[in-house]
C-alpha cells in the first residue's frame, strides 16, 4: 500500500552517477539510480523497498516510471549523453518490457542509442524463451543492452555469448580486491579479453580511488 500511495506521490526519485570514458575521462553515460523519498524524511535505498515492490508486483509500475523519468531527464539535461536503466527480472516476467520502452521513447523523443537497458543474473535465470523474446525486440528497437554485476554468479559467462548485449559491467568486488588479490587481477584481465574478443564495451564499477582509476586506464 506504501509503495503504491509513494508512487502516486511522487515520492521516488532518479539520481545520476556518471560512467567515465577511460581514456578522457569525460562523461559518456548516467546510470540511473532509484531513491525513495519517504514521508518519514529519510531517503530509502532499493534494497529496502524493492525487494517488497517485487513480491506485490508494484515494480512493474515502478520500472515504467523510472524508465519514463530516466529518459525525460537526460534529454532535458543534454543532447548527447545516454542513460542507463536497471530492469528487474520480475519485470520481464511479469510484463512486456519491450513494450515499455518502446512507449518510453514515444513518449519523451529520446534516441533508442541513448538508452541502455542493464540485465543482472536474475533476469538471466528467468524464462529463457520470453527473456530473449525481449531482448531481441529491445535490440530491433536500437537501445543498447548491458550485463550488470558481471562476475558475481555462476552463470554470467554461460549466457554472455548467446545473448544480443553490448557491454558488460565487471562487479565492483574484482576491482576493490584487485591490489591485494593476484588472483582478481587475472579475472579481471580475463573477463576484459573476454570482451574485446566478444567486441563487447566493458565498464568497470565500484572505481573509488585514482589508483583504481589508472590501474584500469592502462588495461
Amino acid at each position: 500500500t506504501d509503495l503504491r500511495r509513494a508512487l502516486q506521490a511522487d515520492e521516488f526519485e532518479l539520481y545520476y552517477q556518471p560512467i567515465l570514458m577511460s581514456k578522457t575521462m569525460k562523461v559518456a553515460q548516467l546510470e540511473a539510480l532509484i531513491r525513495w523519498r519517504h514521508p518519514s524524511q529519510c531517503y530509502l535505498m532499493p534494497n529496502h523497498f524493492i525487494p517488497a515492490a517485487e513480491r506485490t508486483g508494484v515494480i512493474v509500475n515502478i520500472g515504467r516510471w523510472a524508465l519514463e523519468r530516466a529518459c525525460r531527464e537526460t534529454l532535458s539535461q543534454s543532447s548527447t549523453l545516454e542513460v542507463a536503466v536497471n530492469i528487474s527480472a520480475v519485470e520481464f516476467m511479469t510484463s512486456d518490457v519491450s513494450r515499455s520502452i518502446e512507449n518510453a521513447l514515444e513518449e519523451t523523443g529520446l534516441y533508442p542509442r541513448r538508452l541502455t537497458i542493464e540485465l543482472t543474473e536474475t533476469v538471466l535465470l528467468s524464462n529463457w524463451k520470453h527473456l530473449l523474446w525481449q531482448l531481441e525486440r529491445i535490440r530491433d528497437m536500437g537501445v543498447k543492452i548491458s550485463v550488470d554485476d558481471f562476475g558475481s554468479g555462476y552463470s554470467s559467462l554461460a549466457y554472455v555469448h548467446s545473448l544480443p548485449i553490448e557491454s558488460i559491467k565487471l562487479d565492483r568486488s574484482f576491482i576493490h580486491s584487485m591490489k591485494s588479490s593476484e588472483r582478481s587481477m587475472h579475472v579481471v584481465d580475463g573477463v576484459l579479453k573476454i570482451a574485446r574478443d566478444l567486441k563487447l564495451s566493458t565498464v568497470a564499477e565500484g572505481i573509488e580511488t585514482k589508483c583504481e582509476a589508472d590501474v584500469m586506464r592502462k588495461k
